[in-house]
């Protein structure tokens, strides 16, 4: 390799980095710039809240006592899901069968 060779393949390199830096920074501006007019023109805002709210502790083996398995009898499958106030149809859209 060349002293030469090395520089062609930096600056091509770098030239494509540039232009690709520069087609990020146009899609993010076509993104973005909607939303902020939206914000700038006094638009639409609420505030969303944040977060889990069904607790603050995961527990992996509690959370899979009450699944169902794939290879459990249909009436024990339905049997969990009523336990929980579910229903069949529920059963139908969940059980990916």
């Amino acid at each position: 390799m060349t002293l030469n060779y090395i520089y062609f393949v930096t600056v091509r390199l770098l030239k494509i980095y540039v232009v690709e830096i520069w087609n990020l920074y146009n899609f993010q501006k076509k993104l973005y710039d909607p939303l902020y007019d939206v914000w700038q023109t006094g638009g639409p805002s609420w505030s969303v809240l944040l977060g889990r709210r069904d607790g603050t502790v995961s527990n992996g083996s509690l959370a899979n006592l009450g699944l169902p398995s794939p290879f459990e009898p249909l009436n024990s499958i339905v049997s969990k899901f009523t336990d929980v106030g579910l229903d069949l149809k529920d059963v139908v859209s969940l059980s990916g069968k």
